[in-house]
Protein backbone atom coordinates (compact mmCIF):
# COMPACT_ATOMS: atom_id res chain seq x y z
CA UNK A 1 0.00 0.00 0.00
CA UNK A 2 1.32 3.42 -0.88
CA UNK A 3 2.17 5.69 1.99
CA UNK A 4 0.06 8.80 2.31
CA UNK A 5 0.90 11.95 4.17
CA UNK A 6 -1.78 14.57 4.75
CA UNK A 7 -1.10 17.90 6.38
CA UNK A 8 -4.72 18.45 7.29
CA UNK A 9 -4.36 21.66 9.27
CA UNK A 10 -1.44 23.70 7.97
CA UNK A 11 0.17 26.15 10.37
CA UNK A 12 -0.97 29.19 8.39
CA UNK A 13 -4.64 28.25 8.73
CA UNK A 14 -4.56 28.40 12.52
CA UNK A 15 -2.84 31.76 12.73
CA UNK A 16 0.43 30.34 13.97
CA UNK A 17 3.75 31.93 13.03
CA UNK A 18 7.34 30.80 13.57
CA UNK A 19 9.58 33.96 13.47
CA UNK A 20 10.11 34.02 17.24
CA UNK A 21 11.82 30.64 17.00
CA UNK A 22 14.47 31.76 14.56
CA UNK A 23 16.97 32.75 17.22
CA UNK A 24 16.59 29.70 19.42
CA UNK A 25 16.15 25.98 18.74
CA UNK A 26 12.54 25.03 19.51
CA UNK A 27 11.81 22.31 22.05
CA UNK A 28 9.47 19.43 21.29
CA UNK A 29 8.22 16.49 23.34
CA UNK A 30 6.87 13.30 21.78
CA UNK A 31 4.11 11.65 23.84
CA UNK A 32 3.43 7.93 23.82
CA UNK A 33 1.04 7.02 21.03
CA UNK A 34 -2.35 5.49 21.89
CA UNK A 35 -3.22 2.03 20.66
CA UNK A 36 -6.61 2.11 18.94
CA UNK A 37 -6.19 -1.40 17.57
CA UNK A 38 -8.64 -4.12 18.51
CA UNK A 39 -5.75 -6.22 19.77
CA UNK A 40 -4.22 -4.90 22.99
CA UNK A 41 -0.94 -6.73 22.37
CA UNK A 42 0.17 -3.86 20.12
CA UNK A 43 0.02 -1.26 22.89
CA UNK A 44 3.80 -1.39 23.43
CA UNK A 45 4.25 0.03 19.93
CA UNK A 46 2.95 3.36 21.25
CA UNK A 47 6.06 3.80 23.38
CA UNK A 48 8.24 2.37 20.64
CA UNK A 49 7.04 4.92 18.08
CA UNK A 50 7.68 7.77 20.50
CA UNK A 51 11.13 6.40 21.38
CA UNK A 52 12.12 6.04 17.72
CA UNK A 53 11.00 9.58 16.92
CA UNK A 54 12.88 10.94 19.92
CA UNK A 55 16.04 9.06 18.93
CA UNK A 56 15.89 10.29 15.35
CA UNK A 57 15.12 13.91 16.25
CA UNK A 58 17.79 14.04 18.95
CA UNK A 59 20.37 13.97 16.16
CA UNK A 60 19.09 17.29 14.78
CA UNK A 61 21.09 20.24 16.05
CA UNK A 62 18.34 22.74 15.21
CA UNK A 63 15.89 21.09 17.62
CA UNK A 64 15.77 20.28 21.32
CA UNK A 65 13.94 17.05 22.16
CA UNK A 66 12.64 16.11 25.61
CA UNK A 67 14.02 12.75 26.73
CA UNK A 68 11.55 9.90 27.04
CA UNK A 69 12.56 9.29 30.66
CA UNK A 70 11.44 12.83 31.51
CA UNK A 71 8.17 12.24 29.65
CA UNK A 72 7.55 9.11 31.75
CA UNK A 73 8.19 11.07 34.95
CA UNK A 74 5.77 13.86 34.04
CA UNK A 75 3.09 11.41 32.90
CA UNK A 76 3.25 9.84 36.37
CA UNK A 77 3.26 13.23 38.10
CA UNK A 78 0.18 14.34 36.18
CA UNK A 79 -1.40 10.88 36.47
CA UNK A 80 -1.86 10.65 32.71
CA UNK A 81 -2.03 7.16 31.25
CA UNK A 82 -2.72 8.19 27.66
CA UNK A 83 -1.11 10.50 25.15
CA UNK A 84 -3.96 13.02 25.25
CA UNK A 85 -4.33 12.64 21.48
CA UNK A 86 -7.89 13.98 21.49
CA UNK A 87 -7.81 16.29 24.51
CA UNK A 88 -5.69 19.30 23.51
CA UNK A 89 -6.06 20.88 26.95
CA UNK A 90 -4.48 17.83 28.54
CA UNK A 91 -1.80 17.88 25.84
CA UNK A 92 -1.13 21.51 26.69
CA UNK A 93 -0.83 20.64 30.39
CA UNK A 94 1.62 17.85 29.59
CA UNK A 95 3.67 20.09 27.32
CA UNK A 96 4.00 22.73 30.01
CA UNK A 97 5.07 20.09 32.52
CA UNK A 98 7.82 19.09 30.10
CA UNK A 99 8.87 22.71 29.46
CA UNK A 100 8.31 22.07 25.76
CA UNK A 101 7.07 24.59 23.17
CA UNK A 102 5.56 21.82 21.05
CA UNK A 103 4.10 18.44 21.77
CA UNK A 104 3.39 15.64 19.32
CA UNK A 105 0.55 13.33 20.37
CA UNK A 106 -0.90 10.51 18.33
CA UNK A 107 -2.62 7.19 17.96
CA UNK A 108 -2.17 4.14 15.76
CA UNK A 109 -4.17 1.21 14.47
CA UNK A 110 -2.77 -2.15 13.38
CA UNK A 111 -5.10 -4.41 11.42
CA UNK A 112 -3.84 -7.60 9.81
CA UNK A 113 -0.60 -6.45 8.16
CA UNK A 114 -1.51 -2.80 7.74
CA UNK A 115 -0.92 0.14 10.03
CA UNK A 116 -2.18 3.70 10.28
CA UNK A 117 -0.66 6.41 12.48
CA UNK A 118 -2.44 9.68 13.22
CA UNK A 119 -0.44 12.46 14.85
CA UNK A 120 -0.92 16.06 15.90
CA UNK A 121 1.60 18.73 16.78
CA UNK A 122 0.29 21.08 19.46
CA UNK A 123 1.68 24.54 20.22
CA UNK A 124 1.83 24.32 24.01
CA UNK A 125 1.45 28.04 24.76
CA UNK A 126 -1.79 28.44 22.80
CA UNK A 127 -3.07 24.85 22.78
CA UNK A 128 -3.59 25.09 19.02
CA UNK A 129 -3.00 22.16 16.70
CA UNK A 130 -0.42 23.42 14.21
CA UNK A 131 -0.22 20.23 12.19
CA UNK A 132 -2.33 17.12 11.78
CA UNK A 133 -0.72 14.17 9.98
CA UNK A 134 -1.83 10.72 8.90
CA UNK A 135 0.44 8.02 7.51
CA UNK A 136 -0.62 4.53 6.57
CA UNK A 137 0.75 1.46 4.88
CA UNK A 138 1.89 -2.12 5.44
CA UNK A 139 3.60 -2.90 8.75
CA UNK A 140 6.68 -3.73 6.68
CA UNK A 141 6.65 -0.04 5.66
CA UNK A 142 6.62 1.15 9.26
CA UNK A 143 10.08 2.71 9.12
CA UNK A 144 9.12 4.77 6.08
CA UNK A 145 5.99 5.89 7.94
CA UNK A 146 8.08 6.94 10.91
CA UNK A 147 10.29 9.02 8.62
CA UNK A 148 7.20 10.81 7.31
CA UNK A 149 6.30 11.77 10.88
CA UNK A 150 9.82 13.12 11.28
CA UNK A 151 9.42 15.10 8.06
CA UNK A 152 6.13 16.53 9.35
CA UNK A 153 7.87 17.86 12.45
CA UNK A 154 10.79 19.31 10.47
CA UNK A 155 8.39 20.98 8.02
CA UNK A 156 5.97 22.35 10.64
CA UNK A 157 8.71 23.81 12.83
CA UNK A 158 10.48 25.17 9.73
CA UNK A 159 13.78 23.67 10.83
CA UNK A 160 16.84 24.58 8.80
CA UNK A 161 18.79 21.36 8.63
CA UNK A 162 22.46 20.98 7.85
CA UNK A 163 23.42 18.33 5.33
CA UNK A 164 24.76 16.03 8.09
CA UNK A 165 21.42 16.29 9.95
CA UNK A 166 19.52 15.36 6.80
CA UNK A 167 21.82 12.37 6.31
CA UNK A 168 21.22 11.20 9.91
CA UNK A 169 17.46 11.48 9.54
CA UNK A 170 17.51 9.25 6.46
CA UNK A 171 19.08 6.39 8.38
CA UNK A 172 16.85 3.74 9.95
CA UNK A 173 17.72 2.45 13.40
CA UNK A 174 16.67 -1.00 12.22
CA UNK A 175 14.96 -2.53 9.20
CA UNK A 176 13.38 -5.32 11.24
CA UNK A 177 9.83 -4.71 12.46
CA UNK A 178 10.18 -7.79 14.66
CA UNK A 179 13.25 -6.28 16.33
CA UNK A 180 11.46 -2.97 16.81
CA UNK A 181 8.41 -4.65 18.35
CA UNK A 182 10.57 -6.62 20.82
CA UNK A 183 12.40 -3.40 21.69
CA UNK A 184 9.08 -1.59 22.26
CA UNK A 185 7.94 -4.41 24.54
CA UNK A 186 11.22 -4.07 26.43
CA UNK A 187 10.59 -0.38 27.00
CA UNK A 188 7.09 -1.13 28.26
CA UNK A 189 8.39 -3.81 30.64
CA UNK A 190 11.08 -1.48 31.99
CA UNK A 191 8.47 1.24 32.62
CA UNK A 192 6.32 -1.33 34.42
CA UNK A 193 9.18 -2.09 36.80
CA UNK A 194 10.07 -5.51 35.37
CA UNK A 195 13.74 -5.21 34.34
CA UNK A 196 14.15 -8.97 33.88
CA UNK A 197 11.35 -9.05 31.27
CA UNK A 198 12.80 -5.91 29.68
CA UNK A 199 16.22 -7.50 29.41
CA UNK A 200 14.67 -10.56 27.75
CA UNK A 201 12.84 -8.41 25.18
CA UNK A 202 15.94 -6.35 24.42
CA UNK A 203 17.87 -9.57 23.89
CA UNK A 204 15.17 -10.72 21.45
CA UNK A 205 15.47 -7.42 19.59
CA UNK A 206 19.24 -7.81 19.33
CA UNK A 207 18.78 -11.40 18.15
CA UNK A 208 16.42 -10.20 15.40
CA UNK A 209 18.82 -7.41 14.43
CA UNK A 210 22.34 -7.61 15.94
CA UNK A 211 23.04 -4.06 14.71
CA UNK A 212 20.05 -2.47 16.47
CA UNK A 213 21.95 0.14 18.49
CA UNK A 214 19.02 1.35 20.60
CA UNK A 215 18.29 -2.19 21.78
CA UNK A 216 21.97 -2.83 22.51
CA UNK A 217 22.26 0.41 24.47
CA UNK A 218 19.12 -0.37 26.48
CA UNK A 219 20.39 -3.89 27.19
CA UNK A 220 23.77 -2.58 28.31
CA UNK A 221 22.07 -0.04 30.56
CA UNK A 222 20.00 -2.79 32.19
CA UNK A 223 23.05 -5.01 32.52
CA UNK A 224 24.79 -2.20 34.39
CA UNK A 225 21.77 -1.78 36.68
CA UNK A 226 21.66 -5.52 37.37
CA UNK A 227 25.40 -5.60 38.04
CA UNK A 228 25.06 -2.81 40.61
CA UNK A 229 22.11 -4.53 42.28
CA UNK A 230 23.97 -7.84 42.35
CA UNK A 231 26.96 -6.14 43.92
CA UNK A 232 24.77 -4.71 46.68
CA UNK A 233 23.08 -8.08 47.22
CA UNK A 234 26.48 -9.82 47.39
CA UNK A 235 27.66 -7.33 50.00
CA UNK A 236 24.47 -7.78 52.04
CA UNK A 237 24.77 -11.57 51.82
CA UNK A 238 28.42 -11.51 52.89
CA UNK A 239 27.55 -9.27 55.84
CA UNK A 240 24.68 -11.57 56.85
CA UNK A 241 26.93 -14.64 56.62
CA UNK A 242 29.66 -12.97 58.65
CA UNK A 243 27.19 -11.95 61.34
CA UNK A 244 25.78 -15.45 61.90
CA UNK A 245 25.81 -16.27 65.61
CA UNK A 246 24.28 -19.58 66.78
CA UNK A 247 23.84 -18.12 70.24
CA UNK A 248 21.45 -15.41 69.07
CA UNK A 249 17.68 -15.99 68.72
CA UNK A 250 17.67 -14.79 65.11
CA UNK A 251 20.18 -17.41 63.95
CA UNK A 252 17.58 -19.65 62.30
CA UNK A 253 15.93 -16.70 60.60
CA UNK A 254 19.25 -15.52 59.17
CA UNK A 255 20.12 -19.00 57.91
CA UNK A 256 16.70 -19.15 56.23
CA UNK A 257 17.30 -15.72 54.63
CA UNK A 258 20.67 -16.86 53.30
CA UNK A 259 19.31 -20.10 51.88
CA UNK A 260 16.56 -18.14 50.12
CA UNK A 261 19.02 -15.67 48.61
CA UNK A 262 21.41 -17.98 46.78
CA UNK A 263 21.27 -18.23 42.98
CA UNK A 264 22.64 -21.60 41.91
CA UNK A 265 23.23 -20.33 38.38
CA UNK A 266 26.09 -18.24 39.82
CA UNK A 267 29.11 -20.40 40.77
CA UNK A 268 30.28 -18.01 43.52
CA UNK A 269 26.86 -18.06 45.17
CA UNK A 270 26.66 -21.84 44.94
CA UNK A 271 30.06 -22.01 46.65
CA UNK A 272 28.68 -19.81 49.47
CA UNK A 273 25.60 -22.03 49.65
CA UNK A 274 27.80 -25.10 50.09
CA UNK A 275 29.97 -23.30 52.66
CA UNK A 276 26.89 -22.49 54.76
CA UNK A 277 25.85 -26.17 54.85
CA UNK A 278 29.44 -27.17 55.66
CA UNK A 279 29.54 -24.71 58.56
CA UNK A 280 26.28 -26.07 59.99
CA UNK A 281 27.58 -29.64 59.82
CA UNK A 282 31.04 -28.81 61.23
CA UNK A 283 29.49 -26.98 64.18
CA UNK A 284 26.77 -29.63 64.63
CA UNK A 285 23.98 -27.06 64.20
CA UNK A 286 20.38 -27.67 63.13
CA UNK A 287 18.63 -24.28 62.83
CA UNK A 288 14.85 -24.32 62.68
CA UNK A 289 12.97 -21.48 61.05
CA UNK A 290 10.29 -20.97 58.45
CA UNK A 291 8.10 -17.84 58.21
CA UNK A 292 4.92 -19.89 57.70
CA UNK A 293 5.74 -23.09 59.58
CA UNK A 294 7.49 -22.63 62.95
CA UNK A 295 9.93 -25.42 63.76
CA UNK A 296 10.48 -26.32 60.11
CA UNK A 297 13.88 -26.01 58.43
CA UNK A 298 14.86 -25.50 54.79
CA UNK A 299 18.30 -27.02 55.38
CA UNK A 300 17.47 -30.69 54.59
CA UNK A 301 15.57 -29.75 51.41
CA UNK A 302 18.49 -27.72 50.10
CA UNK A 303 21.03 -30.38 51.09
CA UNK A 304 19.05 -33.15 49.39
CA UNK A 305 18.97 -31.09 46.18
CA UNK A 306 22.77 -31.35 46.03
CA UNK A 307 22.55 -35.14 46.31
CA UNK A 308 19.81 -35.25 43.67
CA UNK A 309 21.99 -33.39 41.18
CA UNK A 310 24.88 -35.81 41.76
CA UNK A 311 23.22 -39.22 41.52
CA UNK A 312 25.26 -39.85 38.35
CA UNK A 313 28.53 -39.55 40.29
CA UNK A 314 29.83 -42.93 41.56
CA UNK A 315 32.16 -41.11 43.98
CA UNK A 316 29.25 -40.22 46.30
CA UNK A 317 27.11 -43.35 46.03
CA UNK A 318 28.50 -44.85 49.23
CA UNK A 319 27.93 -41.59 51.12
CA UNK A 320 24.25 -41.11 50.24
CA UNK A 321 22.80 -43.49 52.85
CA UNK A 322 24.86 -42.17 55.82
CA UNK A 323 24.29 -38.55 54.71
CA UNK A 324 20.55 -39.23 54.72
CA UNK A 325 20.88 -40.82 58.16
CA UNK A 326 22.58 -37.65 59.40
CA UNK A 327 19.74 -35.45 58.10
CA UNK A 328 17.08 -37.71 59.65
CA UNK A 329 18.81 -37.52 63.02
CA UNK A 330 19.48 -33.77 62.99
CA UNK A 331 16.13 -32.70 61.52
CA UNK A 332 13.49 -35.14 62.82
CA UNK A 333 10.70 -32.66 62.05
CA UNK A 334 11.53 -33.12 58.34
CA UNK A 335 11.78 -36.92 58.55
CA UNK A 336 8.83 -37.75 56.27
CA UNK A 337 10.07 -35.73 53.31
CA UNK A 338 13.72 -36.65 53.85
CA UNK A 339 12.98 -40.36 54.11
CA UNK A 340 10.88 -40.35 50.95
CA UNK A 341 13.55 -38.60 48.88
CA UNK A 342 16.35 -40.76 50.24
CA UNK A 343 14.50 -43.96 49.30
CA UNK A 344 14.21 -42.66 45.75
CA UNK A 345 17.90 -41.76 45.68
CA UNK A 346 18.95 -45.25 46.79
CA UNK A 347 16.76 -46.92 44.17
CA UNK A 348 18.28 -44.72 41.48
CA UNK A 349 21.78 -45.60 42.64
CA UNK A 350 20.97 -49.32 42.54
CA UNK A 351 19.93 -48.92 38.90
CA UNK A 352 22.93 -46.74 38.09
CA UNK A 353 25.32 -49.45 39.36
CA UNK A 354 24.10 -51.68 36.53
CA UNK A 355 24.99 -49.13 33.83
CA UNK A 356 28.14 -49.30 31.79
CA UNK A 357 31.00 -47.29 33.26
CA UNK A 358 30.85 -44.89 30.28
CA UNK A 359 27.38 -43.82 31.42
CA UNK A 360 28.54 -42.89 34.92
CA UNK A 361 29.61 -39.35 34.24
CA UNK A 362 30.24 -37.02 37.17
CA UNK A 363 30.06 -33.24 36.87
CA UNK A 364 33.84 -33.09 37.22
CA UNK A 365 34.25 -35.07 34.00
CA UNK A 366 32.18 -32.63 31.95
CA UNK A 367 33.56 -29.69 30.02
CA UNK A 368 32.34 -26.12 29.86
CA UNK A 369 31.72 -24.51 26.48
CA UNK A 370 29.55 -21.72 25.08
CA UNK A 371 26.48 -23.98 25.08
CA UNK A 372 26.79 -25.04 28.72
CA UNK A 373 23.88 -23.85 30.85
CA UNK A 374 24.69 -21.56 33.81
CA UNK A 375 23.22 -24.14 36.22
CA UNK A 376 25.53 -26.84 34.82
CA UNK A 377 28.55 -24.54 34.98
CA UNK A 378 27.94 -23.95 38.67
CA UNK A 379 27.80 -27.66 39.40
CA UNK A 380 30.89 -28.41 37.31
CA UNK A 381 32.89 -25.66 39.03
CA UNK A 382 31.70 -26.66 42.52
CA UNK A 383 31.86 -30.44 42.05
CA UNK A 384 34.68 -31.04 44.55
CA UNK A 385 33.02 -28.83 47.18
CA UNK A 386 29.74 -30.73 46.90
CA UNK A 387 31.50 -34.09 47.13
CA UNK A 388 33.25 -32.94 50.28
CA UNK A 389 29.98 -31.62 51.74
CA UNK A 390 28.16 -34.93 51.21
CA UNK A 391 31.09 -36.93 52.59
CA UNK A 392 31.25 -34.64 55.65
CA UNK A 393 27.55 -35.23 56.38
CA UNK A 394 28.06 -38.98 55.89
CA UNK A 395 30.97 -39.02 58.34
CA UNK A 396 28.83 -37.25 60.96
CA UNK A 397 26.27 -40.03 60.86
CA UNK A 398 28.78 -42.36 62.53
CA UNK A 399 29.51 -40.02 65.46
Amino acid sequence: MLLTLRLLIPALLVGFSMPALASKAPTIAIAHFDNNSVNDEFKSLGKGIADMLITDLSAVGALQVVERARLTEVLKELELSKSAFVDTKTAQKLGKGLAAQFLMVGAFVVHNKTMRIDARIVAVETGKVVNSTKVEGATSDFFAMEKELVDAIVSTLELKLEFKDKAKLRRNQTQSFSAFWSYAQGIDAADAGDPAAAQKRFAEAISADPNYRAAKTARQRLDAIFALRDKKKDAARASLFKGLDPAKPDFGEKVHALLSSFDRDVPEQMAQHIALHKMLIDQDLAPEFHPNNPGISMVPTHFLSFISAHLNDPAIWGDIAPACEYLLRKYPMMAAGTEGQCKVFLKVVDKMRKFEESQRTSWAERTIDEDTLDWDKSYIINESRIRELIKTAASRAQK
